[in-house]
């Protein structure tokens, strides 16, 4: 299923231009488990590396 929108956060997270992701629905982030898995490791690779960090 191609879901642009997804793949465009999964970008803006991957290329650190996020510095926080939010939802009040997580089902309508991720369609599924292996979705929101996937982008739980990424946030943790990249704003795990960027915590603590003083602009």
């Amino acid at each position: 299923m191609e879901r642009p929108g997804f793949q465009k956060l999964v970008a803006s997270v991957c290329g650190g231009s996020v510095g926080a992701v939010f939802s009040i629905e997580a089902s309508r982030l991720a369609r599924n488990g292996r979705d929101w898995h996937h982008l739980i490791d990424l946030c943790a690779l990249v704003f795990g590396r960027n915590f603590g960090r003083r602009s």
